[in-house]
């Protein structure tokens, strides 16, 4: 695909796989979930924001480390 803009608009699903990768190379990558967003790796997410990154939640749930050595706290249990 390729144009000045292109709208892809389905009533039900979209869906996308790659048995490798997918890339998404852009200023500016906007996502909007109006009820649930959920991302799933089933070996290794890596997230890398150099400049920072911010998430607004109400509610956040789950388990973070933050370090800069990643082993660190998993490794001994905290």
């Amino acid at each position: 695909l390729e144009g000045d803009k292109i709208d892809l608009f389905a009533k039900e699903e979209i869906n996308m796989e790659a048995c490798n990768k997918i890339d998404i190379n852009s200023n500016n990558v906007n996502i909007d979930a109006r009820a649930r967003m959920r991302i799933t790796a089933r070996q290794f997410l890596l997230i890398d924001a150099p400049c920072g990154m911010q998430i607004l939640s109400k509610i956040i749930q789950g388990v973070s480390a933050a370090t800069d050595r990643p082993t660190s706290y998993l490794s001994t249990g905290g």
